[in-house]
């Protein structure tokens, strides 16, 4: 597995890799009840797990009437991750973030479904062909404290 903290260029653009690649296989998304220090992180995680890659971008959140909301810009986010392995080598999402040193734990990560009550494919129809950020919204009782 080959993992790689990556520059915001136009070629790793959330729209860019959707349209790429296509609808992917599973989206995840992590973030927390309340901000730490003045930072809510929100993090979205493409995977697709029959290319051998996932690719995950972090923005900020904010608490607005009991949810948990970031708007992904179409382009430029505060962090950008990708992780590569073989195709040939069936893994699932959880097994892939767990052979990484950049993705974490699964452990409070959370479907896009059950997170936003967004199917992948209605996500993938919004972010595949947008210039503007596209916001998500989900539930702050969901996530854990800072």
């Amino acid at each position: 597995m080959i993992e790689a903290h990556i520059l915001p260029t136009p070629s790793y653009a959330l729209p860019t890799i959707l349209d790429t690649y296509g609808q992917p296989d599973e989206v995840w998304l992590l973030t927390a009840k309340a901000p730490r220090e003045g930072f809510l992180g929100f993090t979205l995680t493409l995977f697709y797990g029959q290319q051998g890659f996932m690719m995950t971008y972090g923005s900020q959140g904010a608490i607005e009437e009991g949810k948990v909301k970031s708007c992904l810009p179409a382009t430029t986010f505060d962090e950008m991750v990708l992780a590569t392995w073989s195709p040939l080598e069936e893994m699932t999402y959880e097994e892939a973030v767990n052979r990484t040193t950049s993705f974490g734990t699964t452990e409070y990560e959370r479907s896009l479904e059950e997170a936003a009550g967004m199917s992948v494919a209605t996500f993938y129809e919004i972010f595949k062909d947008t210039e503007e950020s596209v916001c998500l919204e989900t539930p702050t009782e969901l996530w854990p404290g800072p």
